[in-house]
C-alpha cells in the first residue's frame, strides 16, 4: 500500500504569468436581420487555448514539446532536455502524506496524462525552455486549485543537499478558452545568482521549504520536480548496497566497492531526506538505519556532484 511520508524536501516578489492565448472574437456591432425579420446576433467565437493545450473529450491534454524551446523528449512523468542542458526531471505527486503511485490515473491527485475538469485534483507542473531561460508551470483544474494554500518552491542542488532559491504563495492566473489556472516562476525569479539555464528543484505544496527540509509532515500535498542525471558518467561511484527492512526500520550497508564522501550521500524515503545519514568516508562495511518506514515506501541513496544527482541504490520497502 503506499507509505504515509512526505515527499522530496529538495525543493520573488514575482508576478506570476499566465500563458498567452489567442484573443477572442468581438461580435459585430449591428444585428443581422433574418428573412422574418427577427434579429439575431453574431455568435462570438471560443477563445482558443495557448499553444500546447489540447481539449479532450473530459478535460485538457498538456504537450510539453510544443511548449518548450531545445530539445527535449517525455515519457509518463519523466522529462529528459539534451538542449539547452542535459538534464533530466521526474514527476512526484503525495496527497495527505501518501505518495501518489498511479499518477496518470489517480483519483486522489492526478499529476500525469491530460488534465480532468471534473472533481478530481489535478494538475501538470513542467519545466518549459522558453529559449532564454528555463520557467516553471503548473497548470491546474479548479479542484487542485482549491484543495490547499499552496506555496510554490524553487531549491537549488548543491554539493550537501538543497538551497533555498525561491518561495512564495502559489497565485493562478486563469487560461484563456478553459477552466484551468496557471502559475508560473522562472529562473529569474531566484535568488543567489541562479543561471537562466540552470535546472532548479520546483515544488507547489501545503507547506515552505523549511517544512519540507526539516521534517515529515503527516499531511504534505502536492506535487514536485526531482532531478536525476541523464547518465551516470564516469564520476559517478561504483559501489554495491544491500537494504535489510525489519520492524519497521531498514538498514542500508555498504557491501564493497568506492568508497565514498558521505558529503555527497542523502538518504531519501519516497524523495524526502530521511532522518538517518551516512558519516564521514563511506566504505566497506558501514551502515545507517532508517526508522519509520512503512510498507511501500521507497528508499533510495542519492549521489550529488555538481549539481547532478544520481540514485546509486534503491529499495522497496516490503
Amino acid at each position: 500500500m503506499p507509505s504515509r511520508r512526505a515527499l522530496i524536501a529538495a525543493l520573488p516578489a514575482v508576478a506570476l504569468a499566465g500563458c498567452t492565448g489567442t484573443t477572442t472574437t468581438d461580435a459585430p456591432a449591428e444585428a443581422t436581420a433574418t428573412a422574418t425579420g427577427t434579429a439575431t446576433d453574431t455568435p462570438t467565437a471560443t477563445p482558443s487555448l495557448p499553444t500546447g493545450l489540447e481539449p479532450t473529450a473530459d478535460g485538457v491534454a498538456v504537450d510539453l514539446g510544443a511548449m518548450a524551446a531545445g530539445s527535449l523528449a517525455v515519457e509518463g512523468t519523466t522529462v529528459t532536455y539534451t538542449d539547452p542542458v542535459e538534464t533530466r526531471w521526474v514527476t512526484s505527486a503525495v496527497r495527505d502524506g501518501t505518495s501518489i503511485d498511479d499518477p496518470a490515473t489517480s483519483d486522489r491527485l492526478r499529476a500525469a496524462g491530460p488534465i480532468p475538469l471534473d472533481g478530481v485534483p489535478a494538475a501538470r507542473l513542467l519545466p518549459v525552455f522558453d529559449g532564454t531561460r528555463f520557467e516553471y508551470r503548473l497548470y491546474a483544474n479548479a479542484a487542485f486549485r482549491d484543495l490547499a494554500d499552496w506555496r510554490t518552491v524553487l531549491a537549488r542542488p548543491t554539493d550537501s543537499g538543497t538551497e533555498r532559491a525561491y518561495e512564495a504563495a502559489t497565485a493562478f492566473e486563469s487560461v484563456p478558452g478553459t477552466d484551468l489556472g496557471v502559475a508560473v516562476v522562472s529562473n529569474a525569479d531566484a535568488t543567489g545568482g541562479v543561471g537562466a539555464t540552470e535546472p532548479l528543484l520546483p515544488a507547489v505544496t501545503n507547506y515552505g521549504y523549511d517544512a519540507l527540509t526539516s521534517g515529515t509532515p503527516d499531511d504534505i500535498t502536492g506535487l514536485l520536480l526531482s532531478r536525476r542525471a541523464v547518465s551516470t558518467g564516469p564520476d559517478a561511484p561504483r559501489a554495491n548496497f544491500s537494504f535489510e527492512y525489519a520492524d519497521g526500520s531498514v538498514t542500508i550497508t555498504h557491501e564493497g566497492g568506492e568508497n565514498i564522501d558521505a558529503k555527497r550521500l542523502t538518504v531519501t524515503v519516497d524523495g524526502a531526506p530521511a532522518d538517518a545519514s551516512f558519516s564521514g568516508t563511506v566504505s566497506a562495511g558501514d551502515s545507517v538505519t532508517v526508522s519509520g518506514v512503512g510498507s511501500g515506501d521507497v528508499l533510495e541513496l542519492v549521489w550529488r556532484a555538481d549539481g547532478e544527482s544520481v540514485v546509486v541504490a534503491r529499495f522497496e520497502a516490503p
